[in-house]
């Protein structure tokens, strides 16, 4: 489903959020994902296999984390 269901302290930090603006979003909003276009959508979709593509973790408000 790729939403998230467990998040500690440590991912508040990198991600620049509280942990109830996390749990139970998807992965694919905190990531960058580099390739093509039609890669980018299967990613989100979870039809491509994560270990495929190259991605990058990013805070909601587009900034890489430090």
């Amino acid at each position: 489903s790729g939403a998230i269901m467990e998040v500690n302290r440590q991912a508040e930090e990198l991600l620049g959020c509280f942990r109830s603006a996390i749990l139970g979003r998807k992965q694919s909003v905190f990531m960058s994902v580099s390739g093509s276009a039609s890669e980018a959508l299967e990613f989100a979709s979870g039809t491509e296999p994560a270990a495929d593509i190259l991605s990058r973790l990013m805070r909601p408000d587009g900034r890489k984390p430090l």
